[in-house]
């Protein structure tokens, strides 16, 4: 079985996968069903990934308290853990501390940690660490420069589009140029407030152009109250048929400050 904070378990089953923080549905965890795998998603109290992943049969979703111990408790009787970055370092090493369990900890983001003496030595106790690119790795900072990385640069998460849908989509939007662009809605990363910038500088000029901005975040009702009347921008929130928006863009735009990896570019 598998734990996110993230956790594979003792009977052929894949990790746990203890997840905290993150809101978006993990693609393997889909995966992982369809090969008969039993996982554990481990997350927060209130998180929205209970109802996104309630569709898969072989995932039990186990909620409980915002503090590492609880989280360690609930990966009992996993056969692995992967965790994702956060304070999810800490339930993994207190969970291999109580019970045996390996962990493998994963970097999606490339910010920088504080150097914690407990913190290194989850790193160092970790089965694995593996990051999505060097920048990544490297972006750890030097006190963890010891630590050995592996690389996955995966970006692909299986989407599909239906045709129905996106002809519906284009027909909504019959005679724009539609400028799409997916992500977190988060400026200081992604960079969003300039695609706002860019749709209030074209309006006029380009009455055509269409921007669509697909995701949720920190910073959607600012962005809200930064489009004010401007009608040729739209913000579709979380939706979960991202495949369907990729099919209808013409036109992929991806201003971000701050990238591990880009997969929403890839």
């Amino acid at each position: 079985e598998r734990a996110t904070t993230e956790y594979p378990t003792r009977r052929r089953q894949s990790p746990v996968t203890l997840q905290r923080n993150r809101r978006e549905r993990n693609p393997r965890a889909s995966q992982e069903a369809q090969r008969g795998y039993r996982q554990r998603l481990i997350i927060r109290r209130g998180n929205e990934l209970r109802r996104r992943c309630a569709d898969i049969v072989t995932l039990a979703v186990v909620d409980v308290a915002s503090n590492p111990l609880s989280a360690a408790l609930a990966a009992r009787g996993c056969d692995i853990v992967q965790l994702h970055e956060g304070r999810g370092v800490y339930s993994g090493l207190i969970a291999s501390l109580l019970f045996g369990i390996p962990y493998v900890i994963t970097r999606r983001v490339p910010n920088p940690r504080r150097s914690k003496w407990v913190r290194r030595l989850a790193y160092r106790k970790a089965a694995a660490v593996v990051a999505i690119s060097r920048a990544v790795a490297t972006s750890l900072g030097p006190d963890y420069s010891g630590t050995g990385f592996d690389f996955v640069a995966d970006a692909h998460a299986a989407l599909e589009a239906e045709p129905g849908a996106v002809t519906a989509l284009r027909d909504r939007l019959k005679g724009k140029l539609i400028i799409g662009h997916v992500g977190a809605l988060d400026h200081a990363d992604k960079g969003q407030r300039t695609i706002i910038e860019a749709a209030r500088a074209v309006r006029e000029q380009h009455p055509d152009w269409y921007f669509m901005l697909c995701g949720d975040g920190r910073d959607e009702q600012s962005f809200r109250e930064d489009i004010g009347d401007l009608d040729n921008i739209e913000l579709t929130g979380w939706v979960d048929n991202i495949g369907d928006y990729y099919g209808c863009f013409d036109v992929f735009v991806f201003p971000s400050l701050k990238e591990a990896i880009g997969s929403a570019m890839i």
